[in-house]
């Protein structure tokens, strides 16, 4: 879809059979997938030789980079994917409460990377319909080369720095709050607020976030029964990192002014 002497970028036709650590491998070079949402903003996720690095999401809350950020903005600039300078300007813009999110946005990550192409597209287009939209772009690889292509055994994932073990037991208090998160993405969890979704990422480590995409899979395909496990494997690796449940009965963490918010909030006051 468009190239410079750093990026080529492309779009799968078929995006559900698409194997990203498969692709990167390949091409031979690090490859990002970007999810563009007007709302969440941006979820970037980067693989190398075959293996998954890490994801970061943008904006995030607005709040400071992370331990496991800065450790990760480290690896894609080891990566080439991201300058010195790069990474000093996006950890800059994340440490910028007033401007993450218009930033986000207005696709200035995109232009951050001099990424040559940033308009986003639906995805699941065929090859007719981008074709037609961009008469420039060509097919570069076939499907069957991306999604059924066999390799050799792949490399050992990139180290990490090592974390504390995840919580094993609970205290009654403790308990408590586990199940007001588990309640709170259950019942009040919207699609126009993502805070706890980003508060939960920016705690864990890069190659982990994806785990909290898959909470709200689990939420989006009816299967609740999967939420309590779920929640509680996330927050089992990331309990020391914050006060959760000031977090999960702070008023701020607004979902709506309807009835169902409101009993909400009483409950969490209570």
């Amino acid at each position: 879809m468009g190239r410079n002497e750093r990026w080529t970028t492309f779009v799968p036709i078929d995006a559900s059979a698409f194997d990203s650590e498969n692709a990167s491998k390949l091409l031979g070079r690090p490859l990002i997938r970007l999810w563009f949402d007007d709302d969440a903003g941006i979820t970037v996720q980067v693989y190398a030789a075959g293996t998954f690095i890490g994801e970061l999401t943008l904006p995030g809350d607005d709040a400071d980079a992370t331990e496991a950020d800065l450790e990760f903005t480290n690896k894609l600039e080891s990566f080439g994917v991201l300058t010195r300078s790069q990474r000093s300007a996006l950890l800059k813009r994340m440490a910028n409460a007033n401007g993450p999110r218009e930033w986000t946005l207005e696709h200035g990550f995109e232009e951050l990377l001099e990424l040559p192409y940033s308009m986003p597209l639906p995805t699941e287009a065929s090859e007719t319909d981008l074709l037609r939209l961009l008469p420039e772009s060509a097919l570069v690889l076939e499907p069957n080369e991306i999604a059924g292509a066999k390799t050799e055994a792949r490399k050992p994932k990139a180290t990490v720095a090592s974390k504390p073990p995840p919580k094993e037991s609970w205290s009654e208090g403790e308990r408590a709050t586990l199940e007001l998160h588990c309640e709170y993405w259950l019942m009040i969890f919207s699609l126009n607020n993502w805070k706890l979704y980003h508060r939960y990422k920016r705690h864990l480590r890069a190659d982990q976030r994806p785990d909290v995409d898959e909470l709200c899979n689990a939420i989006g395909m009816g299967a609740d029964h999967e939420v309590p496990r779920r929640v509680e494997s996330i927050l089992a690796r990331i309990w020391n990192a914050e006060d959760w449940d000031k977090i999960i009965r702070d008023p701020q963490l607004v979902d709506g002014d309807d009835d169902v918010w409101q009993a909400w909030l009483a409950r969490v006051s209570a």
